[in-house]
């Protein structure tokens, strides 16, 4: 299985500007339909941000064998491994 590139601020604005009356849900719909999966709450963090990526993102995605694992890595209380 290829996997897709994630979805860049870049691209979701893209989205953003070419359909009528957009919404995060609406943009993140476009973007799952097209096989380019994001959640609508990314796309609203994106656009308050005015589109910049999140800098300090704290979820990492890891894969570990057949399976992917969300890493929780600055959750208050839970030493982060650097």
């Amino acid at each position: 299985m290829r996997l897709l590139m994630p979805v860049t601020p870049e691209e979701a604005k893209r989205v953003w500007v070419s359909i009528p009356n957009p919404s995060a849900r609406r943009v993140a719909k476009a973007l799952t339909q097209s096989g380019r999966r994001v959640h609508h709450s990314t796309i609203a963090r994106w656009r308050a941000e005015d589109w910049r990526p999140v800098a300090n993102s704290c979820i990492h995605l890891t894969r570990r064998g057949r399976h992917w694992t969300w890493l929780l890595a600055c959750s208050p209380g839970i030493p982060s491994r650097a």
